[in-house]
């Protein structure tokens, strides 16, 4: 993504590149279908969530898992403080149906550029449902 940036036309405005790349990682999925990517700005804003567009846009640095950690808030302090991150919240699980939330795993890594964190996730009880 970083050479894709750099070697990116010089005409072309940061809100194109962002938003070709947010349609580019829309459309690719894993894990037969189930997993994908997802973008957060560095002031929490999540940019691109394919699963739940309704947060794309939204201000989540508030929003508390059922433990109480900060979903995105603590994800984003972390990641801040290293390069990459691998970290653990509790989510609403619509593959299971579980509203209430499931142990969720998810690795991120800055992308200064944009100021964005990019990463992807898993949910540990959907684990049993994959094929190898």
């Amino acid at each position: 993504m970083k050479r894709r940036y750099s070697e990116s036309d010089s005409g072309r405005t940061e809100n194109i590149f962002k938003k070709d790349f947010e349609e580019a990682l829309q459309t690719i999925r894993f894990t037969n279908g189930r997993d994908y990517h997802f973008i957060v700005s560095s002031t929490g804003i999540e940019e691109l969530y394919p699963m739940h567009s309704e947060y794309e846009g939204v201000n989540l640095n508030k929003t508390r898992d059922i433990t109480g950690k900060h979903v995105i808030l603590d994800k984003l302090e972390t990641v801040t403080k290293h390069s990459e991150v691998f970290v653990e919240v509790y989510w609403p699980n619509t593959i299971i149906q579980d509203d209430k939330g499931s142990l969720h795993y998810s690795c991120i890594k800055p992308f200064q550029p944009l100021n964005w964190f990019i990463g992807t996730s898993k949910f540990l009880n959907t684990i049993a449902f994959e094929t190898w």
